[in-house]
């Protein structure tokens, strides 16, 4: 279990907030693909897995 650096948490958010763009714009596979970068950084935070099923 690896420790999270505030960068690190910010850049996960930052994928959060590229996937919600992409959801705006119906742009769902990229979506998918930025949700799922977020949850490779931060695979604790619910947050990013709630906005992927959405996609679903």
């Amino acid at each position: 279990n690896m420790l999270l650096t505030d960068d690190m948490r910010q850049q996960a958010d930052r994928f959060k907030n590229q996937g919600n763009d992409f959801i705006k714009q119906e742009k769902y596979q990229e979506a998918l693909e930025a949700y799922n970068a977020a949850v490779q950084i931060d695979a604790n935070n619910a947050i990013y897995y709630c906005n992927r099923l959405v996609i679903f």
